[in-house]
């Protein structure tokens, strides 16, 4: 990325790039909500998802099993 400097901050010039969590989908054309939350919180583990789904941390969301993930 390239900045413009102007006083003490730096103006980006980029354009914003649509992340692939916004876009996941399974099979049925639905919205794959455990993907998307595993991404949203930093790729945590199967185990911590289980545990903040039960604290109702993903409101009415279902988590079923994650994917194999590979950062990007």
């Amino acid at each position: 990325m390239k900045g413009v400097r102007r006083a003490s901050l730096y103006i980006l010039q980029a354009e914003a790039r649509k992340s692939d969590a916004d876009s996941l989908t399974t099979v049925s054309g639905e919205s794959d909500q455990t993907q998307l939350w595993h991404s949203r919180m930093g790729h945590i583990g199967q185990q911590a998802m289980e545990v903040l789904s039960k604290k109702g941390c993903f409101g009415n969301d279902k988590i079923s099993e994650i994917k194999f993930c590979e950062d990007s």
